[in-house]
């Protein structure tokens, strides 16, 4: 990519993400399941 001028454009970094899963805390009000606690998918978010 160029500028209009015919310069190098510098490249830009964005960085865009979700959280899938929060921890539950007393505070946060966040449940997980039994279930997804035991699953392997739990295990590979961690």
């Amino acid at each position: 990519m160029t500028t209009e001028t015919g310069a190098p454009r510098e490249k830009t970094l964005i960085d865009c993400h979700v959280s899938l899963i929060a921890l539950p805390d007393s505070d946060n009000g966040c449940f997980i399941s039994q279930k997804l606690l035991k699953s392997p998918l739990f295990r590979l978010l961690l």
